[in-house]
């Protein structure tokens, strides 16, 4: 086996604490001033053993565990450089028993979690207007066959993660986020004899709240500024198995899930930033199932429990244009599909039916900015299918049965 994994930080991180903490309050204040940059470059003649390359960057991180003691966490992230992060992994005559290549820039992260108890607590997480989150993937091999290939470039602005088993979750979250998020996987491959899953993710702001037998209240403020979240992904393979291309790129997204009584979500989201995914997918012959997939979303929020009822208050708002472009073209016989879904503004809540309760749901939604999708299918002689979606505004409440 081969393995490369390289880090090249500049880290210039400032921690001050206004006071000491109390027991159970944890406080957090970072400033990254520069960039923040990771490289990883591989090329090998050929990996009998199988290829892993990976480069990853993060501006500023923290996460705090309160294990049966409540956890109050106080948070502060500003993110005033770059974050970058570049793999290059070629291995000339293929890569048996797999290839795994991944790029991922973060700029802020956090996260909070509790066991038995309860998490509660305030953060703001920014990333200064202008500055640049970028993911970039080059995976490649030449006449040699691989096993399979797993490739991803994954960017995200801010994302902040609450958590509770057996306890309960009350938090406010605030993210800022105004420059480029970008996620580009670029793959050559010459031919596999299993899987192989090229992967682009930009996020600008993201919130995730998951709960086992707990309560959860949150709050929660994302602002994306004028700039351009995009996420790309171009793959040509020669032959092989199952091939899925798929590109995901959001401005505003927030995932409350799990069970208890009740999880209440609050937001608001405005974006005035163009978000972009592409995806393209060529082969000459593959067997199973060949798939090129492209989503876009402006602002999403999504609350469900397996419990007794969830609410969902959302304020969405979007000037920025969304565009989804998915293609697949291929000149050998099998099954190709190539979708593209583009949506200006998503909420959805969902609650189970025989809990006695269900779902509430106050949602406005306004999107002044374009949407658009489009897909294409080309020179597949076996099974085709394309779909294009878009979809300005779009609410879903739910109360399904467990």
């Amino acid at each position: 086996m081969i393995i490369a994994i390289a880090t090249f930080p500049a880290v210039a991180t400032s921690q001050t604490l206004a006071s000491p903490p109390t027991a159970g309050q944890e406080l957090n204040s970072q400033i990254q001033l520069g960039d923040v940059i990771s490289g990883q470059t591989l090329h090998v003649a050929s990996a009998p053993e199988g290829v892993s390359a990976q480069a990853s960057s993060v501006g500023n991180a923290v996460a705090a565990s309160g294990p049966g003691a409540n956890l109050q966490f106080t948070s502060s992230q500003a993110m005033q450089g770059n974050t970058a992060a570049l793999v290059s992994a070629v291995a000339d005559n293929g890569a048996t028993p797999s290839m795994t290549v991944t790029a991922s820039a973060t700029a802020n992260t956090g996260n909070a979690a509790t066991n038995g108890a309860i998490v509660s607590g305030t953060v703001n997480q920014t990333v200064a207007s202008g500055m640049q989150v970028t993911a970039d993937a080059y995976p490649g091999t030449g006449g040699g066959p691989s096993t399979g290939v797993s490739t991803s470039a994954n960017a995200i602005g801010n994302t902040q993660g609450w958590a509770a088993i057996s306890g309960a979750i009350t938090s406010s979250t605030t993210q800022t986020e105004g420059g480029l998020v970008h996620a580009y996987d670029q793959a050559t491959i010459c031919c596999t004899t299993d899987a192989s899953t090229y992967n682009a993710t930009a996020v600008a702001n993201n919130v995730t709240a998951d709960t086992t037998s707990s309560t959860a209240y949150l709050a929660v403020s994302q602002t994306r500024d004028p700039g351009v979240v995009e996420a790309g992904v171009v793959a040509h393979q020669s032959s092989g198995a199952d091939m899925t291309a798929a590109s995901v790129a959001t401005a505003n997204n927030i995932n409350a899930a799990g069970s208890g009584d009740w999880i209440t979500l609050q937001s608001t989201q405005s974006n005035a930033g163009d978000v972009n995914a592409t995806a393209a997918l060529s082969t000459a012959s593959w067997s199973g199932v060949a798939s090129s997939s492209a989503y876009a979303m402006a602002n999403s929020a999504l609350v469900s429990n397996s419990g007794v009822s969830a609410e969902l208050g959302a304020d969405q708002t979007s000037s920025g244009n969304v565009a989804a472009q998915a293609s697949f073209g291929a000149t050998g016989q099998g099954v190709g599909a190539a979708s593209a879904t583009a949506v200006g503004n998503a909420a959805s809540v969902y609650a189970c039916s025989a809990c006695g309760v269900g779902v509430g749901a106050t949602v406005r939604q306004t999107n002044s900015g374009g949407v658009s999708a489009s897909s294409s299918v080309t020179g597949a002689g076996g099974r085709a299918t394309g779909s294009a979606n878009a979809v300005g505004n779009n609410l879903t409440i739910q109360v399904k049965s467990n």
